[in-house]
């Protein structure tokens, strides 16, 4: 995109849990508590319609991991609903963006790295830190 006038749209398609915790029996970030709402008509409804003119994935770390450890797959999986199928070839070929302060690869197609860069109010509060205590510490 270029030019003065060049936008996307973000459309945003968040999980969470009422009381704020995603750790399921197994864990830290086990996320079964969400299959059966996740597996759902209306939920995969959901899903291709939301990813079905997306150009671009925005992914953090955890969701990264998982979401590579399973979709690609699916893709060819003649026993997956088709609109599992169909999402998951999405993902396969969409530009995938990964944010994370850990990762060193993105080892998926058309997936990158999020080049890391620390915001603005984060840089201004480091620099007044040593002056006043009013600044909450921001994670790089």
């Amino acid at each position: 995109m270029t030019g003065q006038n060049a936008h996307r749209t973000v459309t945003a398609n968040i999980t969470l849990s009422l009381d704020g915790r995603v750790n399921g029996p197994g864990g830290e970030y086990d996320m079964s508590w969400i299959v059966p709402h996740a597996m759902t008509s209306a939920s995969r409804d959901h899903m291709v319609a939301v990813t079905g003119t997306a150009t671009t994935a925005l992914l953090g770390r955890k969701n990264f991991e998982g979401f590579a450890g399973f979709w690609p797959a699916v893709a060819d999986d003649d026993s997956a609903d088709p609109r599992d199928r169909e999402f998951s070839r999405w993902l396969n070929a969409v530009e995938k963006v990964v944010f994370s302060g850990t990762l060193t690869e993105a080892a998926w197609d058309n997936a990158r790295l999020a080049a890391p860069t620390r915001s603005r109010r984060s840089s201004d509060c480091a620099s007044r830190r040593a002056a006043t205590s009013s600044c909450w510490p921001v994670p790089a």
